[in-house]
């Protein structure tokens, strides 16, 4: 089908992120964790190797061609927006490293007890998925069309985390960990109703173009 191309180009970033934050940050070495995650090291390497098996081959369906005409207003008016909500993730894992490096910990005691977890996720987002967020932004207004896949690529991966990090913070709720899920909750929910507006200005005009072949084949 024409429309599976949309779904796999979704998974790839998240597949590798995935693989590499949970394989670098395993507390291999920490005493006070017990069990054998040792012998399944492969498993988040076969993450990894989907997803870039994924990323290769879902980037290749795609031509400038299946890009829309995009509204120049519109257009800035979302970068602006998405460009102000990434700053602030920015500053909300960066006052966690300097509260770290001040106090020794966070307020929940999250970081004493995975630290080698806490330094691979805001290694990885403040190196790699913020600037590739900033560098989506970017050619979203200057070549909307040949950044297309890669826009795609962008909204997917936050799409999927948000998504799971916004159900994982809503189980801690329900379970009473409220301290744990509030700081994360309110800025991902965010991310994630802006990754989900995203997806839907990119892909709306085939939703349209669906909507209405389907009515045309009922009559």
């Amino acid at each position: 089908m024409a429309g599976s191309k949309y779904l796999l180009i979704l998974t790839p970033i998240t597949l590798m992120y995935t693989g590499l934050s949970m394989g670098i940050g395993q507390e291999w070495s920490n005493s006070a964790y017990s069990g054998n995650v040792e012998d399944y090291w492969w498993l988040f390497g076969i993450l990894v190797i989907g997803g870039l098996i994924l990323l290769l081959g879902s980037l290749s369906m795609f031509t400038e061609a299946d890009a829309p005409d995009f509204k120049p207003r519109g257009l800035q008016i979302y970068v602006g927006l998405m460009t102000v909500f990434f700053l602030l993730f920015a500053v909300m894992w960066i006052s966690q490293i300097q509260q770290v490096t001040s106090t020794g910990d966070l307020p929940d005691g999250s970081y004493k007890a995975a630290p080698t977890a806490f330094w691979a996720i805001r290694y990885l987002d403040l190196g790699v998925s913020i600037p590739l967020g900033f560098l989506a932004l970017f050619l979203m207004l200057s070549k909307p069309k040949k950044a297309y896949s890669i826009l795609l690529l962008f909204f997917g991966f936050f799409i999927t985390i948000g998504t799971s990090v916004d159900m994982m913070a809503i189980v801690q709720v329900l379970n009473g960990d409220t301290e744990t899920a509030k700081n994360g909750l309110v800025i991902f929910s965010i991310l994630t109703f802006f990754s989900y507006g995203g997806l839907f200005y990119l892909v709306k005009d085939k939703l349209h173009r669906g909507v209405v072949k389907s009515s045309d084949n009922q009559n």
